[in-house]
């Protein structure tokens, strides 16, 4: 777990050259990113969105009424500012400069005395101003404030969700692993993984793995509940059933056979 210890505004700005007007001037190379902190997911998604994002900033500049949120945090004997949300808008600002962008400072707001890390944790999901958070990072965020020593119930009124929701969060993020990647990488949507495992936590990997493939054989992005729910049919069952008898005779291929031909019955 990342710590930040409390530096000294004026003094961070000044080692960063900063200029000051209604907001902080930071130069872009003195906005540095807490290891760990943000939360956002690498998927295609994410990716597309930083793209949009950058070509906005190469037509028409980094917008200045949408400042980033930074801390300034003593590191080293030195007044650093962190960022602590606009890590999207940032990652594009960089990414914007390499394409030729003129931009060499951002516009920080930062954070007044006695904001905690947890409350830093907090505003990832209540401060939030671009993209909003999936509900599978929205779930990280419960599980860092559950090792701070939250309940559910205070997360909840703290992050302005039901006690009940904060719950399910709590459980995905617990989930097996193979289970929260595809959740992670945009697949397959939280309740989506919620529900199925409440259903059968034991074929639950499983029934969601395979509504993915069917999902991506089909040119969708992400499984619905469609693709995860249905049920084999005869022919598919046949078609398992030769293939198990001309390569796969083995225990584990037979067990397979035998679980769709219970799904294609209902029973």
């Amino acid at each position: 777990m990342f710590e930040l210890v409390a530096g000294k505004v004026k003094e961070g700005m000044k080692d960063a050259g900063a200029s000051s007007g209604d907001l902080w001037k930071v130069p872009i190379d003195e906005i540095h990113i807490i290891d760990g902190f943000n939360v956002r997911a690498e998927n295609a998604e994410q990716r597309e969105h930083i793209e949009f994002l950058t070509a906005s900033i190469v037509a028409n500049g980094f917008y200045q009424n949408r400042p980033l949120a930074g801390y300034v945090a003593l590191k080293d004997g030195k007044n650093i500012v962190c960022l602590t949300d606009g890590h999207c808008r940032l990652e594009a600002a960089r990414e914007a400069i390499k394409q030729g962008a003129e931009i060499t400072a951002l516009p920080v707001v930062i954070s007044p005395k006695g904001t905690s890390v947890e409350d830093l944790t907090v505003g990832l999901v209540t401060n939030n101003t671009g993209k909003p958070l999936s509900q599978y990072e929205i779930g990280v965020v419960c599980k860092r404030l559950v090792d701070f020593g939250w309940d559910e119930k205070q997360i909840g009124q703290r992050l302005g969700m039901p006690t009940a929701k904060v719950s399910g969060l709590l459980e995905l993020a617990g989930d097996p692993a193979a289970v929260r990647k595809l959740v992670s990488s945009g697949v397959v949507s939280a309740s989506q993984a919620i529900e199925t495992l409440k259903k059968n936590p034991e074929t639950a990997v499983e029934k969601l793995e395979a509504g993915a493939a069917k999902a991506k054989a089909a040119g969708k992005k992400k499984a619905t509940k469609k693709h995860i729910d249905e049920k084999p049919t005869y022919r598919a069952v046949c078609k398992a059933l030769v293939e198990w008898d001309d390569s796969d005779r083995s225990e584990a291929g037979w067990k397979k056979v035998v679980k769709m031909a219970h799904a294609a019955c209902g029973s």
